[in-house]
Order: C-alpha cells, then sequence, then structure tokens
C-alpha cells in the first residue's frame, strides 16, 4: 500500500556483484515515483558501496520506489545484489 512519513527519511541500503560471477558490469539505478535518483556501474570484485538517498523532497507525499539493474547485455549472470534496502530516519 501507500503511504506518507512526516519525518525526513531515506533509503539506506549497498550494492554489489555476488563473488565469482563472470560478469562485466551491472548498473544499479532507483527511481522515486519514475524519476531517476541514482545511477551507479559497478565491476565485478567492486566490493560493497553503500547507498544513501535523501527522500525529503517528498515528505508528506505518497512515493513508489523502484530499484533497477541493468547487467549491461551480458545476460550470462550480471550477479547484482542489494543488501538489506530500507527506509531509516537518518542513514
Amino acid at each position: 500500500g501507500v503511504q506518507t512519513c512526516a519525518l525526513p527519511i531515506w533509503l539506506v541500503t549497498a550494492i554489489g556483484i555476488r563473488d565469482g560471477v563472470k560478469s562485466k558490469g551491472v548498473g544499479f539505478a532507483v527511481e522515486v515515483n519514475g524519476r531517476k535518483v541514482f545511477d551507479k556501474t559497478l565491476q565485478p570484485a567492486s566490493g560493497w558501496m553503500p547507498v544513501e538517498i535523501s527522500l525529503v523532497e517528498w515528505k508528506n507525499r505518497p512515493v513508489v520506489l523502484t530499484l533497477l539493474t541493468d547487467s549491461l547485455g551480458d545476460l550470462q549472470s550480471a550477479g547484482a545484489v542489494w543488501a538489506e534496502p530500507r527506509l531509516a530516519p537518518e542513514p
């Protein structure tokens, strides 16, 4: 369901590529209500990259968060991983 929140909220997560995956890289993106607010390409063996996105612009308004991955044309096995995405009052 759709909910609103009066507090400033952050999307907090991390992105990575599974160990041992033969990938040419993976694109990660986050959209809020259809607008891209985060876009990053990772290469294999990059480790985990923390992601913190402020949602203060949408305070007191309904939002739809979309977490996207792109195999960048390598359909074998991209191995994209989002780590424990959550909404938090502060990162």
